[in-house]
Parts: structure tokens; C-alpha cells; sequence
């Protein structure tokens, strides 16, 4: 699914992506429980990280946080190839609960060849931005 909310926040990271989405999670089965995966910084969950949540829980959470949500279900053809097993087994393993990175994907901004900043920012920019976070 793919996540947008009207705060500002979402808003600068589409810039900075150049995407229309500020957020993306993954819903996946495991033991007949439906989970929703995601990097969250704990804005409006109770924790950070990489994590996973009980679809109940997360809608309530996405509700009270005011999430305009978009379904994008996988084209079969990339169903077909997804192996859930080794999927659930790379996320148990290797990146559940690590931190959300979010300060380095904030720099991935102004660590390019092409340019420094997004096409509507200039260099005074910066200074403003930086020192809010």
C-alpha cells in the first residue's frame, strides 16, 4: 500500500523522492494473522523501526493518524515469483527491528551528482531545513 498524509512531512519527502507518496508498507499472511511491514520513526506508531503489526491494530493506528491509503496489489506475474518464505525469513533475520534511517534518506537529497537539492529548493534551503531536524 502507499501511504500520504496532508502534515508537511510527506509533502518533503515526495519532493526530496520525487514520487507521489510520502509512505509504503507491505501486507503479508504469516499463521493466518494478516500483518502490515513498514520503516516507521514512531510520529504516530508507539515504536520505531522496522516492524511488523496486526492489520487491526495498524488500520486503528493509520485512522487516528488520518493515512489517505492507496491498495496497490502485486500484477500476478510478480506474485508468482514471490517466494513468502524466503520473504518472511529475510525479514525476520535480517532487517526486523532495525532503526528507520531516516536521517539517511534525508541526506540521499543532497548527495547526488546531478544536483544538491530538489528541483523547487535552492541553497538557502538548507540552513532552514537543517536546523529543524
Amino acid at each position: 500500500m502507499v501511504i500520504s498524509r496532508m502534515d508537511g512531512i510527506d509533502q518533503l519527502i515526495m519532493i526530496g523522492a520525487g514520487g507521489h507518496v510520502g509512505h509504503c508498507v507491505v501486507c503479508a499472511w504469516r499463521d493466518n494473522e494478516l500483518y502490515v511491514l513498514e520503516a516507521q520513526d514512531a510520529w504516530y506508531w508507539p515504536r520505531k523501526g522496522i516492524q511488523k503489526n496486526k492489520w487491526e491494530d495498524w488500520v486503528k493506528w493509520a485512522n487516528t493518524a488520518e493515512f489517505n491509503v492507496v491498495l496497490l496489489p502485486l500484477r500476478d506475474e510478480y506474485r508468482n515469483k514471490l517466494d513468502p518464505e524466503k520473504a518472511w525469513s529475510w525479514y525476520e533475520n535480517e532487517v526486523e527491528g532495525l532503526p528507520y534511517g531516516f536521517h539517511n534518506f534525508i541526506f540521499s537529497w543532497i548527495d547526488t551528482t546531478n544536483s544538491s537539492f530538489p528541483f523547487i529548493t535552492n541553497n538557502d534551503f538548507e540552513e532552514l531545513f537543517f536546523s529543524k531536524i
